[in-house]
């Protein structure tokens, strides 16, 4: 893709960031009575209006139109790109399959794996080597590895130890997910860029090893101490600015506010102020939301800009979904408000 179109793509995928939902939006939703009162709202007031078309006012189908709006932003976005770029096409393809096949673990963790739907189009399915047919239908651990089959994937999670309800341990699961989809993630970068556009890739890449290794880090000192001997096996062996040496000196921290200062000195003063977060998927968040906020509002024309509108479009949908939860509850909007990542 040459310049003149990446900044045409980077104009547009920005004019779609301009359609958030803004505060005051989240404002009246939150104070809204019911799930259908939601849908209508989203239907008449935000860029949720086809989503919304044919949702009826039942929560689980409201919260798959909703998801269903990223699926059509993905398909947007890759339209834009063509086949100009297919390095980028495959990074987008690869994300959406991340995204799936964690959300999936998620569910199975929790014992829902039967809420788990898909409805990707055939755009994507086209260019995936994962069965999603097989993965909405299964309830075990073989049923995800025979989804899987074909993949990168499936051999990295083969290869784990299954406890005896059939499943490993999901820490392990997760973290055999996300090492093969960043190492594939650096190759496709090396191989199919040079110059700026690596650097950026690269950036971005490694920026979010870094928030998920923080994340894991804050995660087992918090809730899981005797698993910090073995600390390397849950880490991402790649990274940024959190060396091997910042890893050590936060385990040795004293607490979680002496682990933000050692942050700070690694050259994250910026995004980690010194507040804690009550969930540690906050840390995480909390650096990806200021990472791809700049680079979507920097004004350059960075290969990274659909990337970066695609995870802020996910968080946003989780909001509304935070959003339903809280209103069916009875939560206080006011309450509900501090839930929401500000994207």
């Amino acid at each position: 893709m040459g310049g003149t179109q990446e900044y045409a793509v980077a104009a547009k995928v920005r004019a779609m960031y301009g359609k958030r939902l803004s505060a005051e939006d989240y404002q009246r939703i939150a104070a809204l009575n019911g799930v259908g009162e939601i849908a209508g709202y989203l239907r008449v007031h935000t860029s949720y209006a086809s989503a919304m078309e044919a949702a009826s006012s039942d929560r689980i189908a409201v919260e798959n139109a909703v998801r269903g709006r990223l699926l059509d932003e993905y398909f947007r976005i890759l339209n834009f790109i063509g086949r100009d770029d297919m390095a980028i096409m495959r990074f987008l393809i690869a994300s959406s399959e991340l995204r799936e096949i964690m959300r999936f673990i998620w569910l199975a963790e929790a014992g829902q794996s039967d809420r788990y739907v898909y409805d990707m189009p055939p755009h994507f399915t086209r260019y995936s080597k994962i069965n999603y047919r097989l993965l909405g239908m299964a309830s075990d651990y073989e049923g995800l590895l025979d989804a899987l089959a074909g993949t990168p994937y499936h051999a990295a999670l083969k290869s784990l130890a299954a406890r005896p309800n059939g499943w490993p341990e999901f820490s392990k699961i997760e973290v055999a997910v996300r090492r093969t989809y960043f190492r594939w993630a650096m190759t496709v970068i090396d191989r199919g860029y040079k110059g700026e556009r690596r650097r950026a890739l690269r950036d971005a890449v490694g920026f979010e090893v870094d928030m998920v290794n923080i994340m894991t880090i804050f995660r087992i000192r918090r809730h899981f101490p005797k698993m910090e001997d073995d600390m390397a096996g849950y880490l991402l062996p790649v990274s940024y600015k959190l060396k091997p040496s910042v890893v050590k000196r936060m385990m040795a921290a004293s607490d979680e506010a002496a682990m933000l200062d050692v942050l700070r000195g690694a050259g994250y003063a910026r995004i980690f102020t010194g507040e804690l977060l009550d969930e540690v998927e906050g840390y995480y968040y909390t650096g990806m939301i200021d990472f791809y906020r700049r680079r979507l509002r920097d004004g350059r024309p960075y290969v990274v800009t659909p990337l970066a509108y695609l995870f802020l479009k996910q968080l946003e949908i989780k909001n509304i979904i935070k959003l339903i939860e809280c209103v069916q509850y009875g939560i206080p909007p006011q309450k509900a408000q501090t839930y929401l990542y500000r994207v």
